[in-house]
């Protein structure tokens, strides 16, 4: 990873402690019968540029503030690393994660990330992944 210079992988871990420790520590507080959706995942798309949120990752992030607005889930799962363009210091995860706290006024408490994926497969991998060990469904 060094040697790449692709050290984000490990960059957020324990990610518990770090940023979805606000939103981790929430989930025993949600009322998941509310909701006829446990949570909405949003797929990452980097920015052609050095822009540190694409048009699509904004429009994606959009849809996914209307839906967790109007009740549909609890919460909303941003999934995407560091990926475009190459070496890019921006993270999609935390990128559309502050875009919607910004724009929608969404809590911290209400959004976890996944900022590990790079593309399509894992996006949807790691959100089912991270669902799963946050216990993000209801029982």
């Amino acid at each position: 990873m060094e040697v790449n210079r692709r050290d984000e992988a490990g960059r957020y871990e324990p990610l518990e402690a770090g940023e979805n420790k606000a939103a981790v520590a929430n989930l025993s507080n949600i009322k998941w019968s509310d909701y006829p959706y446990s949570f909405i995942l949003v797929l990452g798309s980097g920015p052609s540029d050095s822009a540190p949120l694409s048009a699509v990752a904004a429009k994606r992030a959009d849809v996914a503030a209307e839906l967790f607005l109007n009740h549909k889930a609890p919460l909303i799962i941003m999934s995407g690393g560091h990926v475009h363009p190459m070496q890019t210091p921006f993270c999609e995860a935390i990128e559309m994660k502050k875009y919607v706290m910004g724009k929608f006024k969404i809590p911290e408490t209400s959004i976890l990330i996944e900022p590990h994926a790079r593309h399509t497969t894992t996006n949807f991998r790691n959100g089912a992944r991270l669902a799963f060990r946050f216990a993000c469904r209801q029982i």
